[in-house]
């Protein structure tokens, strides 16, 4: 996923689940591999060209994230001794950001989790395409209009 299409989705209001990718493990952030964690926050990166920032939150996710967790953290004999959490500087606002391409893939970083909330945003997607001719819909105005028509079938 661009950090583009990241940041639409964002600021539509769709807050995504995302579980990171080996490739993550080359910046100096909290997650590793197989983490989860929530976008919470993506705006355009002011001063840096082609990124957008990303804030992600584990809260909901932090006793799952700590049994990935591996040791880390190096002692005297350079041996990897602590993991991130038994350190001060594990994040304990549970939040932890990211710049990303805002034109390259970065699927190499993390994989988008299908939850319900998402599969109704891919729909959104897919009518926002197949509705030419016709004037762009918000996704909360798409949602609005799909609550309506649901409401109508049930009082049939």
């Amino acid at each position: 996923m661009r950090g583009l299409e990241l940041l639409d989705m964002v600021r539509s209001g769709v807050h995504p689940i995302v579980r990171f990718k080996e490739g993550i493990e080359q910046f100096d952030i909290y997650f590793e591999e197989g983490m989860l964690a929530r976008v919470i926050e993506a705006s355009e990166a002011l001063g840096i060209e082609d990124s957008v920032y990303v804030v992600f939150s584990f809260k909901e996710f932090v006793e799952y994230n700590k049994s990935l967790e591996k040791p880390v953290y190096f002692d005297r004999n350079k041996n990897p001794t602590l993991r991130c959490s038994e350190t001060p500087y594990y994040p304990e606002s549970y939040e932890d950001s990211l710049y990303l391409s805002y034109s390259e893939e970065n699927d190499h970083l993390f994989e988008v989790l299908k939850d319900d909330s998402m599969r109704l945003f891919d729909e959104f997607l897919e009518s926002r395409g197949s509705s030419k001719g016709t004037p762009p819909m918000s996704y909360v105005q798409w949602l609005e209009k799909q609550l309506i028509s649901a409401r109508q079938g049930t009082e049939n």
